[in-house]
């Protein structure tokens, strides 16, 4: 018997010191131990956000968990891992409060504060070309410029930051852009590559004191050189008001066509950056000696037929600038 009592005694011994540790272990949890994601993480202003809890120190599911918006008790419940809410205007900050009560009884606050703000980016393709009138927007063809301007709306102790007293870090196709960035910098101009088919953007806009930021991206799509064909009329000019349809019926026993280009990297279609190549019924026909983007045909009376036009037209210092174009024109009975 008293070699059954010296076992016991370090058994128990043991029992309470493992229960000891086990009890202490419990009441260790810390916030962060808890994590949260913020989507969007920079949210603009009037902007649904969620706030998503995740924790593997403790089971959330089984969790109390009592969210306050501003002050106010907003969301209650066992498993409430997310809450979302509508932000205000720009510079107006919302006050986000947690309190995570653990199936042992443990209570985990956690706090956020978002304050939203606003940054544009708009972009224009400056050296692309579009006809008179258009009006639509000129788009990026390969090796064409690009120029991207952010405007940002940010506030700080509710008055807005000046454009130039904010840091900008650009990035492009996910790589930092370090010339482009800097203090005040709130432009950048690229030139598309030959392999690249779109161009993603990115920036991020700071405060000098790195308390406010802002983040906004842009995917400009880069599009193919395209033409299209206009009736030149000898009384109205050129009209723009209607492209000529690819099967075109000639009423008159003469026509003046003209091609226009679209999104070629050149301001104006006449400099010789251009070549136009046109042919009439499969033979090379010499265009307007004033004009080279423009084609005169002219039927014989009574002659009836179709003719079939092509055109190609390539800019001289973009090696992948080219477009043609295809146009048949019908007169006479058929």
């Amino acid at each position: 018997m008293p070699t059954v009592k010296n076992f016991l005694f370090p058994a128990l011994l043991f029992f309470f010191v493992f229960s000891l540790v086990a009890q202490v272990s419990a009441q260790t949890i810390e916030s962060n131990q808890i994590s949260a994601t913020i989507s969007p993480e920079q949210p603009g202003p009037q902007e649904k956000v969620t706030i998503s809890l995740v924790s593997f120190a403790i089971n959330l599911d089984r969790s109390s968990i009592t969210w306050t918006l501003d002050g106010k008790k907003s969301l209650s419940g066992a498993g409430e891992k997310k809450f979302s809410f509508t932000t205000g205007v720009v510079g107006e900050t919302s006050r986000v409060s947690v309190s995570i009560v653990s199936p042992s009884g443990e209570v985990i606050p956690k706090s956020f504060s978002i304050t939203p703000e606003e940054l544009t980016l708009i972009w224009e393709a400056p050296d692309s070309y579009t006809p008179p009138f258009y009006k639509g927007k000129a788009l990026p063809s390969s090796q064409g410029s690009i120029k991207i301007v952010a405007m940002p709306n940010i506030k700080s102790g509710g008055v807005i930051t000046k454009p130039e007293n904010l840091l900008y870090k650009w990035r492009r196709n996910d790589k930092a852009a370090q010339d482009a960035s800097g203090f005040g910098k709130n432009t950048f101009s690229i030139r598309n590559s030959i392999t690249d088919i779109f161009e993603k953007i990115e920036v991020t806009v700071t405060s000098a004191d790195g308390s406010i930021s802002a983040l906004s991206g842009i995917t400009i799509s880069i599009v193919n050189p395209q033409v299209a064909f206009y009736e030149n009329r000898p009384l109205e000019g050129v009209y723009y008001e209607s492209v000529l349809p690819g099967n075109f019926v000639l009423d008159n026993e003469e026509i003046k066509i003209n091609a226009e280009p679209y999104y070629f990297s050149s301001t104006n279609k006449n400099k010789l950056d251009f070549a136009f190549s046109w042919l009439v019924g499969g033979k090379e026909t010499v265009s307007d000696k004033s004009d080279p983007s423009a084609i005169s045909l002219r039927i014989e009376r009574g002659a009836s037929g179709s003719s079939n036009i092509s055109l190609s037209v390539k800019n001289a210092k973009k090696i992948l600038q080219e477009a043609t174009a295809n146009l048949t024109v019908k007169f006479g009975t058929i």
